[in-house]
């Protein structure tokens, strides 16, 4: 199966992810955890696209590498599973897959904002 077809098999958000950050440190832990997620993964998104545009692929994946975790802790999982076909891609020199999984993780992104903030009301 290729990386976009299993990208179309992911839940896009997995609510227990941020129920678990709850029940560990109440809503002010997971409110904290969200907003640095939205302010940082941004940040590493477009660090990301100029690398691609610059033709480099380490550190394309090097940011795939970063969020990919914080998506899975959060349970943003369709952006996590663009990070991680990000990562792979970019690692074997794959820059025209690198750059379909980065269009797809920003696109998750902005899908989750919206998820993430009503969570979080």
């Amino acid at each position: 199966m290729s990386e976009p077809a299993a990208l179309a098999l992911v839940d896009e958000h997995d609510p227990s992810r941020l129920a678990g950050l709850r029940s560990l440190g109440g809503q002010a832990l997971a409110r904290d955890l969200v907003s640095l997620f939205l302010e940082h993964s941004r940040e590493k998104l477009t660090a990301a696209h100029a690398a691609l545009d610059a033709r480099d692929l380490p550190t394309v994946a090097f940011a795939a590498h970063a969020l990919k975790s914080s998506c899975g802790q959060l349970g943003v999982l369709s952006m996590q599973a663009a990070c991680i076909a990000a990562e792979r891609a970019a690692s074997a020199g794959d820059g025209i897959g690198a750059r379909a999984a980065v269009v797809d993780a920003t696109a998750a992104l902005d899908r989750a904002r919206g998820w993430l903030e009503s969570e979080m009301a």
